[in-house]
């Protein structure tokens, strides 16, 4: 039970990674901890550079500090969260990780344990063609299912929470359980691995330090 387990969470780390360093594929986890939840969105780093640049100008950064407070800024504007229809909650706590695969981190507190609703709209990536992100809610005792955010739903998802269950209510993408049987999900991960390195001979990426 204990491999099985390592697996799929292995299958899961690696084909978030290889979908990361394409510019129009990204990951956003809500991730519960009791009455507090985690917001962690990862992309490539092109993808964050390209949405700042377009918004805020080529030339409105000097140096990394720079470049995350600007990026801060940009996707509090564009992430929205409400639990239950209440009112929508607060970005916390920012922190990043720069890097070929950046991360970012908020931190988000609900006003109580028993959420039976959540709502996600994220439109960080919307300038970008072809984009989608798939949102991965992990709490315990839950299946963890992902849903494809892009154009054709606004970028927003509506989930239904109930006895150990997470049900879609607006219309998107289900790309079912992430505890996929066999090689089905592993040849998907690969094939993103495989796509991302041909990508990655015919154009540098221009990394930043991590700060």
């Amino acid at each position: 039970m204990l491999h099985r387990i390592f697996i799929s969470l292995f299958l899961i780390l690696f084909s978030l990674r290889a979908a990361a360093h394409q510019t129009e594929l990204s990951s956003t986890l809500l991730i519960n901890q009791g009455e507090k939840w985690v917001l962690q969105l990862r992309a490539s780093l092109t993808a964050f550079e390209y949405v700042v640049d377009q918004h805020y100008g080529e030339n409105a950064y000097s140096s990394p500090e720079e470049f995350q407070e600007l990026l801060v800024d940009y996707l509090r504007k564009q992430i929205s969260i409400r639990f239950n229809d209440g009112k929508f909650v607060e970005l916390m706590n920012p922190g990043i990780a720069l890097g070929h695969e950046t991360k970012i981190f908020f931190s988000i507190k609900a006003e109580t344990e028993d959420i039976h609703s959540l709502s996600l709209k994220n439109q960080s990536f919307e300038d970008i063609d072809r984009n989608q992100s798939a949102l991965i809610v992990v709490k315990e005792g839950f299946p963890k299912r992902q849903f494809m955010m892009n154009a054709e739903n606004g970028h927003r998802v509506k989930l239904a929470l109930g006895d150990a269950t997470i049900e879609l209510i607006s219309p998107a993408k289900d790309w079912g359980s992430i505890y996929l049987p066999g090689f089905g999900f592993l040849l998907l991960a690969f094939s993103l691995m495989v796509y991302s390195y041909k990508r990655s001979r015919k154009e540098a990426l221009r990394v930043l330090p991590i700060s």
